[in-house]
């Protein structure tokens, strides 16, 4: 009989090799590790897709990693850090769109919308909407 692909199961696995990856990246316990409802489901999707998923307290450690890496890099435009999706996602919160607006446009969940927007501030040391509005203005991303 044919072993068929089941994505919980895949999920679980790949929830316990990220359990380790934490644990030896000098996470502890891995605390808060548990998914919410929300994210198990979008975990689930992603799965099922072939794509990662990771929490939100994984996607900051790899954020703020990722971040020291490009300051010892000497990066000097924060705005490079960006992926080309947190770009659109920038250009459309900065445009005045709502995350939902936002997540419809882009078809995205809400939840990624919100990662995106996370990351966005987290990336270019923005700590609001305005100030996002500000340097997409000044970045000349918007009139």
């Amino acid at each position: 009989m044919e072993d068929s692909f089941d994505p919980v199961r895949d999920l679980e696995e790949r929830r316990r090799e990220a359990r380790r990856a934490v644990e030896e990246a000098g996470g502890g316990e891995s605390e808060g590790f548990e998914l919410a409802e929300h994210d198990l489901i979008d975990a689930v999707k992603a799965v099922g897709e072939g794509k990662a998923f990771f929490s939100p307290a994984i996607s900051k450690m790899l954020v703020e990693d990722y971040m020291r890496q490009m300051r010892e890099r000497k990066v000097e435009d924060s705005y490079e850090l960006l992926t080309n999706r947190e770009r659109e996602v920038l250009q459309l919160v900065a445009e005045g769109k709502s995350n939902k607006e936002v997540a419809n446009l882009l078809n995205l969940s809400l939840y990624t919308v919100e990662t995106h927007r996370t990351h966005i501030l987290q990336k270019l040391n923005l700590h609001s909407v305005p100030e996002l509005i500000l340097y997409a203005v000044r970045k000349g991303i918007i009139s």
